[in-house]
């Protein structure tokens, strides 16, 4: 969704242009003034061929744009470009903010040990998004995951996170007033996503023992006083429960004690 996003705006003035060939003359006279000032935009030197194109492919493609399609293009581009923007900027800035979490799990390397504190830690910085940090529990996972998320612990409507390719497009929006009820609509939206999001992530196995305790096998934790617990509690779940009911859990524990 990053990259697909990120496309759509790098390439927004190109996407105007190519769906400008589905135009009538009827909606070209309409958005004459924009489409003129797309064209200013351009090196003079191209414009000719450009417009040279999009007659030819006006031809081939006017058959094969049905209304329904037509009118959604225009809405999207055209009538509503800002807030197109707005949504693809927010896509951007929101997926880019926890991408760090996806490439880390595509390593090739042993991450089990880092899986519970990076499921609390996406879990509080998506809470972070909407809510007082105040009523973000800092440490434990059961209240973490049991939260309510009550009027009174949210954040107010423009203090909510929409990324930092976003802000800037939705502030200067925020400037005229004629466009306060679609944007307050955005932040109705909004809200129920981040809200629907935070019941979802209630979800992950974050308080998982088996994930929490496979925490103790990290370099980091060696010398924590719960490991021989913690691994024990590992050897009862694994098929050869026997080796770990028996003193032999020591020859599990003692790597981990011994290691500087």
């Amino acid at each position: 969704m990053n990259a697909v996003s990120g496309r759509i705006i790098d390439l927004w003035d190109s996407l105007l242009l190519y769906y400008s060939a589905f135009l009538n003359e009827k909606d070209r006279h309409r958005y004459k003034s924009r489409l003129d000032n797309l064209y200013h935009r351009l090196p003079s030197d191209q414009i000719n061929n450009i417009k040279s194109i999009l007659s030819s492919q006006r031809k081939q493609a006017k058959s094969d744009c049905s209304s329904d399609k037509k009118s959604r293009i225009l809405n999207a581009l055209l009538d509503n470009e800002e807030r197109t923007l707005i949504i693809a900027n927010l896509f951007k800035g929101i997926t880019e903010q926890f991408m760090h979490f996806t490439k880390k799990y595509q390593a090739q390397r042993p991450l089990v040990h880092d899986l519970h504190s990076d499921l609390h830690n996406l879990i509080k910085e998506a809470y972070a998004g909407f809510l007082l940090p105040e009523k973000i529990p800092a440490c434990s996972t059961s209240k973490l995951i049991s939260l309510e998320f009550r009027d009174e612990y949210q954040l107010r409507d423009r203090d909510l996170a929409v990324g930092k390719f976003c802000k800037p497009v939705l502030t200067t929006c925020l400037k005229d007033k004629k466009k306060n009820i679609w944007i307050n609509k955005f932040y109705q939206a909004l809200r129920e996503g981040d809200i629907g999001m935070g019941e979802y992530l209630k979800k992950l196995p974050v308080a998982n023992t088996t994930i929490r305790d496979l925490s103790y096998l990290s370099p980091a934790l060696q010398r924590n006083a719960k490991i021989v617990s913690a691994i024990s509690s590992l050897a009862e779940k694994l098929p050869w429960v026997d080796l770990m009911l028996s003193s032999e859990h020591s020859a599990l524990t003692r790597p981990w004690q011994e290691e500087k």
